[in-house]
């Protein structure tokens, strides 16, 4: 039973994969990041192959049989950015992607997964070493890579898995505005 969490981008989307062990534990079974730059000179169809092949390298990374994915929701405020189009397309192209495959997908908000991590609604380099201190023994390369890996610790939690780190009541806050699938206890 594999927990997904994915932090979309273009460029360096973090993918972890948490599994159980013998003893229920949550571990850390994969963590990467996947992606390439673009260029700002790309027309619509060098775009399009690029969010094409972004889907599919996500995607590629997923087990079909997951028990759960959690995707990070586009951040609201974005929207000024050039790429902001782009990164919709993306988001709903991996989103569409792994529903169509009938995996249970839970949405987390940017600040949800922040809040989770630090217990406030914080920058990158924060939720960075909140993870980093949480999963010692593993190496995260990256904010890529940490912010996937608290969207698997979101939904392995939930589940009640044992967590490599203690407990805190920042671990439930905002949960409950989030939208679980039928079925996910």
């Amino acid at each position: 039973m594999s927990i997904v969490g994915i932090d979309p981008s273009l460029t360096a989307t973090g993918i972890a994969i948490l599994d159980r062990d013998f003893f229920d534990a949550a571990t850390v079974t994969k963590l990467t990041a996947v992606g390439r730059k673009g260029r700002e000179t790309d027309r619509h169809p060098e775009r399009s192959d690029r969010i094409v092949a972004q889907t599919r390298r996500i995607v590629a990374h997923v087990p079909p049989d997951a028990a759960l994915v959690l995707i990070e929701d586009i951040p609201e405020g974005i929207n000024r950015l050039p790429s902001y189009r782009d990164r919709c397309v993306l988001w709903g192209g991996v989103y569409s992607t792994l529903r169509g495959r009938g995996l249970p997908i839970v949405v987390i908000n940017p600040t949800t997964r922040a809040v989770w991590a630090t217990g406030k609604g914080t920058k990158k380099p924060d939720v960075l070493a909140a993870v980093r201190l949480m999963w010692p023994a593993v190496h995260i390369a990256d904010d890529n890579e940490g912010d996937a890996l608290i969207l698997a610790s979101i939904g392995a939690h939930h589940l009640g898995w044992t967590m490599p780190f203690e407990t805190k009541p920042r671990h439930t806050t905002g949960l409950d505005k989030v939208e679980w699938p039928e079925g996910v206890a």
